[in-house]
């Protein structure tokens, strides 16, 4: 089946759906506004040290991510993160759960009273009694669960105290976002998603899609316009170095984020549409630094409740999540704002930022502006999807829809079901471009 097949985007979700079309014998075509590929799986070098500007770490539990990495060449640099040890901050001072024995460090540690402590079990049940629904491609039965925000299942089920040391460092540590007006459902899916442990390459986690991308045919610098389905496939309106240019290919998949994909496909309806049209993402600033001294801290993730930390997130120690990171005597780290807070700062210069970032990260890490060999600030406006109330069910009925109908020649992809992530936008990828081979089977 040797047929053109135009996909818009060079980020994870576009390379996987690439790697699929190749294999079932499609051409894919990727087009690619930018001049790199990854979006927001992208590693830097400067120095000494690699920056994962934008995805932290791939996370596991899902046979998509070893398969791209083999077909990328890159199992040699790929392994689970070592260090799983997590602190969160209580009173000034972080107390520390190794989630490898989380269930022991729950019992000893002094971030609960025992009352709190008793509550986890009855957590762990509400997380193990939904675990099926928990996946990386799929929402149908999502939407029945999205009744209450995160506070509303804390006080009918917790006590404070597990809100806000254990509800909010979880939300703001691995989503960059407050517990405040967000949804239980979002809290429970990305509990279950954390029992799969991260992953992490030596050469920086942006390693994989440069590798993917380089087995393709990417055009950089091709701003794709619009998507028109035609009599005989689809009609691609796209710019290059300022001229405009019309091709045709017999499908393509839209894997761009929800905002573009809604401008780039007008035709798009019914119950897609008005998900898409739902669909709020939000920005986050990163700060990250490079240390000529390596701070003794035992963590991976330095994680801040709400009612320690009303700006910063997360702070990650890059020299314990993964080799090549730094010099085994120097240090990396990567601190987080959150994105109630990025929101409006985007347009702050990277020394307000760095001077900031440097200040909230000497209480816990030491005097590390003397040290500072490197620093990078990161800013994403659209970095991760936001569930508002209501877009679950809105996004399990644009699944079923989907699911029901005959599969068209246009399918559009991203990190937007269930959640945000490189897994979801893997999932979405692979199976935009099955239903590409289905459409173009039927049309034979």
């Amino acid at each position: 089946m040797s047929r053109n097949v135009a996909v818009v985007g060079a980020g994870i979700c576009g390379l996987t759906t690439a790697h699929r079309l190749r294999k079932a014998g499609l051409q894919p075509v990727i087009f690619e506004s930018s001049d790199r590929p990854g979006g927001r799986m992208h590693s830097v070098r400067r120095g000494d040290f690699v920056f994962d500007l934008g995805t932290v770490a791939p996370i596991g539990g899902m046979p998509l991510l070893p398969e791209l990495v083999t077909a990328a060449g890159l199992d040699p640099q790929f392994s689970p993160v070592a260090t799983m040890t997590v602190g969160i901050i209580r009173d000034g001072r972080a107390q520390y759960i190794d989630t490898a024995h989380a269930l022991r460090d729950f019992v000893a540690t002094g971030l609960f009273p025992l009352s709190s402590k008793l509550g986890l079990l009855k957590l762990a049940a509400h997380v193990f009694r939904r675990r099926k629904l928990f996946t990386s491609d799929n929402a149908i039965g999502l939407g029945a669960l999205d009744r209450q925000t995160i506070g509303e299942y804390a006080a009918e089920h917790f006590d404070a105290d597990t809100l806000n040391y254990l509800f909010s460092p979880v939300m703001r540590g691995l989503n960059f976002t407050s517990t405040t007006d967000h949804r239980a459902v979002q809290l429970l899916w990305t509990l279950r998603q954390m029992a799969h442990g991260l992953y992490a390459f030596s050469g920086g986690n942006g390693s994989l899609p440069v590798a993917l991308a380089a087995q393709h045919a990417v055009r950089y610098g091709h701003a794709v316009e619009r998507v028109e389905e035609t009599a005989g496939g689809v009609a691609l309106s796209y710019t290059e170095n300022g001229r405009h240019h019309t091709e045709s290919f017999d499908a393509c998949v839209i894997a761009t984020p929800a905002p573009l994909s809604l401008a780039l496909f007008p035709a798009m309806g019914g119950a897609q549409r008005r998900f898409f049209e739902a669909i709020r993402f939000s920005s986050v600033i990163g700060v990250h630094v490079g240390l000529s001294k390596r701070p003794s801290n035992p963590e991976l993730l330095l994680m801040f409740p709400e009612c320690e930390d009303s700006d910063v997130a997360a702070v990650y120690v890059n020299h314990n999540k993964a080799p090549g990171r730094a010099p085994l005597d120097k240090g990396s780290l990567s601190l987080y704002f959150t994105q109630e807070w990025s929101a409006d700062k985007l347009a702050w210069s990277d020394d307000q930022l760095i001077e900031l970032a440097i200040a909230r990260m000497t209480p816990h890490y030491g005097e590390i502006k003397p040290l500072i060999e490197e620093a990078v600030v990161a800013r994403w406006p659209l970095f991760v999807m936001d569930p508002t109330p209501g877009l679950f069910a809105m996004m399990a009925e644009y699944q079923r829809t989907l699911d029901a109908a005959a599969p068209a020649r246009v399918q559009i992809a991203g990190d937007f079901l269930p959640c945000a992530g490189i897994n979801q936008a893997m999932a979405s990828g692979a199976l935009a471009a099955e239903r590409i081979v289905t459409a173009l089977q039927h049309s034979r």
